[in-house]
C-alpha cells in the first residue's frame, strides 16, 4: 500500500527528505515508513499499511501531519468520521481490573470531595461505532490527574453497574468501549431524558466510582417555556404602558375631536386587552411549534442533506435543532420585545402628527342608526351565510382533495420539496378537518359582516345604506367564496348600491385592502402590449443580482471583512450565514442607499438599469419580492441615515449581528449614540 505526500510539500522538501521517516502518534507510539520518489512525486512505502493497520484508520478518515524537519518525523493526529479525535490503541496493555474500594488501602485513597459535571445527551452514541464520551477538561484537571488506572465503574439508582474503559487523548479523557456502549443502550442513553449529571461517589486512584442521575429533558422544555414565560412577561409588564401612553397620545392628539376623544379614551382597554390575550394565546402557539415542529423539520433537512455520509447524518437527527433551537427561541423574543416597544411607539408617536387636516369628529345623532343597521345586518347575515358555507363545504373538501392529489402525482405545490413530503401527506388526511374549521370561520364571520353595516351608516351618514349594504352583504360573501372555490363569477343574490361611489365588482366590503391586492394581483395582467415590451428580463435583473454577490464578496475578501475560513466553512457543508446571508444582504442594502441617493423611484442596479413598478418582470416571485422591497427602501429612507450609520448597518447584514466579527473589522461604521435609532438599525438588518 503506497499513499502520495502531497506536491506543496514535494516541492518544499523533495530534495531534503531521507528515505526513512518516522511517525509518532500523541500516545508517543512510533512507527518507521519508508519513503521513496517515483515521477517527481514522494510516497509512504513500506511500513504505511501497518500503520493504517494498528491505528484502525478506516476511508474516510482525516490524518494531519506536523513535519519536524530536525529528526525527519512527523507528528500524525487521526480524527475519525465526526470529526473528532480517535483513541489511539495502547498496544501491549490489556490490563482491565478494577479494584473495589474496599480492596485498596486506606494510604492510596485520595481524600474525597464531592463533585459532579453534567452531559448533555447525543442518542447516537448508543448506535455508531465511533461510540465515546468526553469528560469535561475542568473536571479531569482537578479529579483525574491521579488517576492510575484505565477504568472508571458507572452506577445508576436502581444498583446497577457498569465498569468502563478510560483513555487519554489530546483532548482529555473519554469513556468508550463496549461496556459503555453497553451502558447507553441498557439505560436508554439520551432517550429518557436529555441531560445527565456524573456524581463522583470516591476518589480512588485506581478506579473511580461516578452515580449516573438522569435529569429532565432539556431542549424542548425549554425552548417552550423561553418563548411562552419571555413573551407573556414582555405582554403584560408593557400592559400598563401601552394603555397609559395610547390613553395621553388620544388626548393629545389633534386628529380627533373631543367627542371622538373622549370615546376612544373609554374604550382603549378594550383593544389593549385584546391584544395582550391574543398575543398570550399565539405565543403559546409559537412555543409549542418552535419547540416541536421546528426541531422535526431539522430533522427531516438532515436526513435529505445531500455529500454526507449515513453515520453523519444519522447523528445530525441528533443534534440539529438542539442549540440552533434555543438561540432562535432567544432571537424570537427579543425580536418581539423590539416591536413591542419600539414600534408601538412609533406608531402612537404618528398620531400626534397632524399636517393641518380637519379631526375627525364623533357624529352622535348616528349613533342610533348604526345600532340599528348592525342589528339587522347580524340577523340577516347570521342566516344565509352559514347556510352558503354549509352548501360549499362539500364542494370545498372535493375540490382541496383533488388539487393535493394532482401535486402528490405531479411532485408540485407542497410535495416539490422532499423535505415537506410527509407534512403534505399530514394535510391531505387532515384536509376534512380543514374544511370543518374553514365552515365554523365563515358562520363566524356572519357577524362581522352584519356589525360591517354600522360602519357603512357611519361613514355615509345614512341608515338607508347601511341597510342596503345588511342585503348586498350576502351577495358579497357569495361572491368571495366562489372566487376562493374557483366556482362561476358574480352571485345569485341581489346586491343594491350601498356607496355614493363604490366599484360594483368588489368583493370585498373594505376598499384599502381590496385595492392592495387588486394592485399586488392584477396590475401585471393589466399592462399594455408595449409596457409588457419594454420590461426588463428576468435573467437581466437575476444575473445583476449574482454579478453583485460575486463584486461584493471580492471586495469583501480583499478588505478583510472575509476570510478565507468562511469560504472554505461554505463549500464544505455550505452552511456559512456570513455568505449565505450577510452577502446577498449587503448587495441588496447598497443598491438600496444607491436607488435612495440618485432620488429613484425603484431601484437601481449596477449598469445604471433601473427597476420600476413599471418595467419589472411578470411573475409570481417578483410579485412576493418588490413590495417588501419598497417597503424596506422607504423605511430607510425615512431614517436619514448619516455615512457611519451606513457602514454601521452594512457590518449588521454582513455578519448577522455578530458581535464578536463586528468587532474585528474597522469599516469606519459607529453604532448611533441613541438606544432607538441603534434598535432600529438592527431590526433592518435582521428583516
Amino acid at each position: 500500500m503506497w499513499q502520495r505526500l502531497p506536491e506543496a510539500f514535494t516541492i518544499k522538501f523533495g530534495n531534503q527528505i531521507s528515505a526513512v521517516a518516522t511517525l509518532i502518534v500523541p500516545t508517543g507510539t512510533t512507527w518507521k515508513v519508508h519513503i521513496i520518489k517515483k515521477d517527481k512525486q514522494l510516497y509512504f512505502e513500506e511500513g504505511w499499511a501497518t500503520f493504517m493497520k494498528d491505528n484502525l484508520v478506516k476511508h474516510g478518515y482525516f490524518l494531519e501531519f506536523d513535519y519536524l524537519h530536525e529528526n525527519v518525523s512527523f507528528n500524525v493526529h487521526i480524527f475519525d468520521l465526526s470529526c473528532c479525535e480517535i483513541t489511539y490503541p495502547r498496544l501491549g496493555s490489556n490490563d482491565q481490573t478494577c479494584h473495589s474500594p474496599t480492596q485498596v488501602d486506606d494510604q492510596q485513597i485520595i481524600p474525597f470531595k464531592e463533585a459532579s459535571f453534567s452531559i448533555l445527551a447525543r442518542p447516537s452514541q448508543a448506535f455508531l461505532g465511533s461510540n465515546y464520551m468526553h469528560i469535561p477538561r475542568s473536571f479531569d484537571k482537578q479529579y483525574m490527574k491521579r488517576m492510575s488506572t484505565q477504568l472508571v465503574k458507572l452506577q445508576v439508582e436502581d444498583g446497577r453497574e457498569w465498569i468502563v474503559e478510560c483513555y487519554y487523548t489530546t483532548c482529555g479523557f473519554r469513556l468508550r468501549g463496549n461496556e459503555w456502549t453497553k451502558f447507553t443502550q441498557d439505560t436508554n442513553w439520551g432517550v429518557e431524558a436529555d441531560l445527565y449529571s456524573f456524581l463522583l461517589l470516591n476518589q480512588d486512584p485506581h478506579c473511580l466510582v461516578f452515580k449516573v442521575i438522569p435529569l429532565v429533558a432539556f431542549f424542548g422544555p425549554a425552548v417552550c417555556l423561553l418563548i411562552a414565560f419571555g413573551d407573556i412577561g414582555i405582554l403584560i409588564g408593557l400592559w400598563p404602558c401601552h394603555l397609559f401612553y395610547s390613553i395621553y397620545c388620544i388626548i393629545r392628539t389633534r386628529k380627533f375631536g373631543p367627542c371622538m376623544k373622549c370615546l376612544l379614551v373609554i374604550l382603549s382597554p378594550i383593544p389593549i386587552l385584546a391584544w395582550t390575550v391574543v398575543g398570550v394565546l399565539g405565543t403559546v402557539a409559537m412555543a409549542v411549534y418552535y419547540a416541536v415542529v421546528w426541531p422535526v423539520m431539522e430533522t427531516f433537512k438532515a436526513i435529505s442533506r445531500e455529500g454526507s455520509s449515513a453515520p453523519i447524518r444519522f447523528l445530525r437527527c441528533f443534534t440539529d435543532g438542539t442549540l440552533s433551537n434555543l438561540w432562535g427561541a432567544c432571537t424570537i423574543v427579543r425580536d418581539f420585545a423590539d416591536f413591542s416597544f419600539h414600534s408601538y411607539f412609533s406608531v402612537m408617536n404618528g398620531l400626534l402628527e397632524s399636517n393641518g387636516e380637519d379631526p375627525i369628529e364623533l357624529k352622535v345623532l348616528q349613533i342610533p342608526g348604526c345600532i340599528l343597521c348592525a342589528i339587522l345586518g347580524v340577523l340577516i347575515d347570521v342566516i344565509f351565510i352559514p347556510l352558503i358555507t354549509i352548501y360549499k363545504a362539500p364542494i370545498l373538501l372535493i375540490k382541496g382533495w383533488h388539487r393535493l392529489l394532482q401535486d402528490l402525482i405531479g411532485r408540485e405545490g407542497p410535495f416539490l420539496e422532499t423535505v415537506c413530503v410527509p407534512f403534505a401527506g399530514l394535510l391531505v388526511l387532515l384536509w376534512p378537518l380543514g374544511v370543518v374549521l374553514a365552515v365554523v370561520g365563515g358562520i363566524l364571520s356572519s357577524i362581522g359582516f352584519g356589525c360591517y353595516a354600522a360602519v357603512v351608516t357611519y361613514q355615509e351618514e345614512s341608515a338607508k345604506k347601511g341597510l342596503l349594504y345588511a342585503i348586498a352583504s350576502v351577495s358579497i360573501f357569495d361572491e368571495y367564496t366562489n372566487d376562493l372555490i374557483y366556482l362561476r363569477e358574480g352571485s345569485c343574490f341581489p346586491r343594491p348600491k350601498y356607496r355614493e361611489e363604490m366599484n360594483v365588482s368588489s368583493l370585498l366590503p373594505v376598499r384599502g385592502l381590496h385595492e392592495r391586492l387588486t394592485t399586488t394581483y392584477m396590475e401585471p395582467h393589466q399592462r399594455t402590449y408595449l409596457e409588457k415590451r419594454n420590461a426588463l428580463n428576468a435573467m437581466l435583473i437575476w444575473d445583476n443580482f449574482f454579478k453583485g454577490c460575486e463584486n461584493v464578496g471580492k471586495e469583501l475578501l480583499r478588505k478583510g471583512a472575509i476570510t478565507t475560513s468562511d469560504l472554505d466553512a461554505w463549500q464544505q457543508n455550505g452552511n456559512n450565514k456570513i455568505v449565505n446571508v450577510g452577502i446577498p444582504a449587503c448587495v441588496f442594502l447598497e443598491c438600496f442607499l444607491s436607488s435612495i441617493k440618485s432620488d429613484s423611484s425603484g431601484f437601481l442596479m449596477n449598469n445604471n438599469v433601473e427597476l420600476t413598478s413599471l418595467n419589472r418582470p411578470e411573475g409570481r416571485v417578483f410579485d412576493w419580492l418588490f413590495e417588501p422591497m419598497s417597503i424596506m427602501k422607504e423605511q430607510l429612507k425615512s431614517l436619514k441615515l448619516e455615512e457611519s450609520e451606513e457602514l454601521y448597518l452594512q457590518k449588521l447584514c454582513l455578519y448577522n449581528g455578530d458581535t464578536t466579527r463586528m468587532d474585528s473589522w474597522d469599516n469606519g461604521g459607529v453604532p448611533p449614540q441613541e438606544e432607538v435609532r441603534r434598535a432600529q438599525l438592527e431590526g433592518i438588518s435582521r428583516r
